[in-house]
């Protein structure tokens, strides 16, 4: 969905069902849907163990309480020795390859510099694709 080179229309269309979206799942979290219910339980030991769900409930959703924090894992918060080991090994690379520690660390720091560029084009567009709001109003 590309807000900038959509129709008002197309606009309007993904307005609405956004907010209908929203009123939906507003109503199935408050529990106001006779039809649609969930429950919110722990994982198994077993199912903790091999990260996989083993449960069915038939016509109800089942929420797991996150105690892996797996949502953090899609942040870089915490990921500084990933960052810095993936640098480390870049620039020993470039090192070895060149015999050059200068021109190792200029390149060390253009390939980090260009993957930052890249998280964040790549970060705008899915925020802006997610949130239904155009890149433009983005700060």
């Amino acid at each position: 969905l590309k807000l900038s080179s959509s129709s008002p229309a197309d606009f309007d269309r993904s307005v609405v069902a956004y907010h209908n979206m929203n009123k939906f799942l507003a109503a199935f979290l408050e529990h106001a849907l006779r039809d649609l219910d969930y429950e919110v339980r722990d994982k198994l030991f077993v199912e903790a163990l091999l990260d996989i769900e083993f449960s069915d409930v038939p016509g109800k959703a089942v929420f797991y309480i996150d105690n892996g924090h797996s949502f953090d894992k899609v942040l870089f918060c915490g990921n500084e020795l990933t960052l810095f080991s993936m640098d480390l090994m870049v620039f020993c690379f470039f090192q070895v390859v060149t015999g050059d520690f200068l021109l190792a660390a200029i390149v060390t720091a253009l390939i980090a510099k260009a993957l930052m560029v890249i998280r964040y084009i790549g970060g705008r567009k899915n925020l802006a694709k997610k949130t239904l709001i155009d890149e433009r109003f983005l700060i």
